[in-house]
């Protein structure tokens, strides 16, 4: 499995794969979103047998040296075979960050498992965050440079 950037044309096949991890519906119209990302952000894919299989979008904060990590997301089948870690120490490197923030539905055990053994921290959880009253959990990771 390869990590490389994601470029423009990549857009499309992640977009669909996001929404597909996720439960989305697929709007084409997210390309507009995604687009300037990929350009101007830290935008990577997971590339197995020519396929992208997983993909991670991150970007820079307000606060010096942090990273947010919007999404990170894994086809079902390439789940549990490293892709995002090592998505996630891909934008570690590149980003020069000394702290990731991020964030995941409470009751998604085993992206917070996977989030901690890599050193991310629980912060705070915001209860009924989401319409369907599911709980948002904010993680952080510290990094020591």
């Amino acid at each position: 499995m390869k990590i490389e950037r994601a470029r423009l044309r990549d857009a499309d096949e992640l977009i669909k794969l996001e929404a597909k991890c996720f439960k989305m519906r697929y709007d084409r119209d997210f390309i507009y979103f995604w687009k300037p990302l990929i350009l101007d952000a830290y935008v990577y894919k997971a590339v197995e047998d020519g396929k992208i299989v997983a993909g991670i979008l991150a970007f820079a904060t307000r606060s010096p040296r942090a990273v947010y990590v919007d999404s990170v997301f894994t086809s079902t089948a390439f789940r549990h075979r490293g892709a995002a870690t090592k998505l996630l120490e891909r934008v570690e490197r590149d980003s020069g960050c000394q702290k990731i923030i991020l964030d995941t539905m409470n009751q998604f055990r085993e992206a917070v498992k996977l989030y901690e053994k890599l050193g991310f921290k629980k912060v705070k959880v915001l209860r009924d965050y989401y319409e369907d009253g599911t709980d948002r959990l904010l993680m952080v990771k510290e990094i020591g440079r």
